[in-house]
């Protein structure tokens, strides 16, 4: 509505952008909106009435080709960059967040959080040395999809946890591969990741998308 665009100057500014590049500032705004979940310390958390909620979000930009989805979100990642410095600097093995990356499985999004990382050892001689090992290596990722139905699709392949992954990220539950080999292991701890989701959608696509009632997975969505 009018009335939003008019609340404050950023978002008049937002709005005027949005329209000088042919994108749909709802779509932008969006943009910025899943950016900011992801760039956000990952222990922030609001009050509800159900108590302390994660600010994780996922938003689908819903539009025919060629309506400036894929602008929406490039004008979106101008308008909130990622800061070249991480926002827990209390940790030194902890790698900046990842920025623009695609997902395609349940097992993908938990070891975008996993990575090479270099520890310091106390061997039995008590000499210190470092040593290299896979382990929790960031608490921030974006994820950016032009086309989301390629994402749907994989929720009903057979064996994909995808769907089951995405509804526990939402809420920053406990996530990922925890029954898994030691060097095969991507569990993520409850409340210890951000992620921020966007992804454009074609119309005639959405059908299986919002045809699941079953595991939730679209009502955590928010739509432009």
């Amino acid at each position: 509505p009018e009335v939003v665009w008019r609340a404050s100057d950023v978002l008049s500014a937002l709005r005027g952008d949005a329209l000088s590049r042919g994108a749909t500032p709802d779509a932008v705004l969006l943009g910025v909106l899943t950016r900011l979940s992801a760039v956000v310390h990952h222990r922030t958390r609001v009050e509800g009435d159900a108590g302390p909620a994660s600010l994780n979000l996922f938003g689908v930009a819903v539009g025919r080709a060629g309506l400036g989805k894929s602008t929406a979100i490039e004008l979106a990642q101008e308008i909130l960059p990622f800061p070249s410095e991480c926002p827990d600097t209390s940790d030194d093995s902890v790698s900046p967040w990842i920025d623009e990356l695609s997902m395609s499985t349940g097992q993908g999004i938990s070891a975008t959080y996993y990575g090479s990382r270099e520890d310091t050892i106390v061997d039995p001689s008590g000499k210190t040395k470092k040593v290299k090992s896979q382990g929790f290596i960031r608490h921030n990722a974006m994820f950016t999809l032009d086309e989301g139905s390629v994402a749907v699709a994989n929720t009903t392949t057979e064996g994909s946890n995808l769907t089951q992954v995405l509804c526990a990220a939402w809420k920053a539950e406990r996530n990922g591969q925890a029954n898994a080999a030691a060097d095969r292991r991507r569990a993520l701890p409850a409340d210890s990741y951000a992620m921020g989701l966007y992804m454009g959608m074609q119309p005639g696509l959405m059908g299986p998308f919002l045809s699941d009632t079953i595991s939730g997975l679209a009502q955590r969505m928010l739509f432009a």
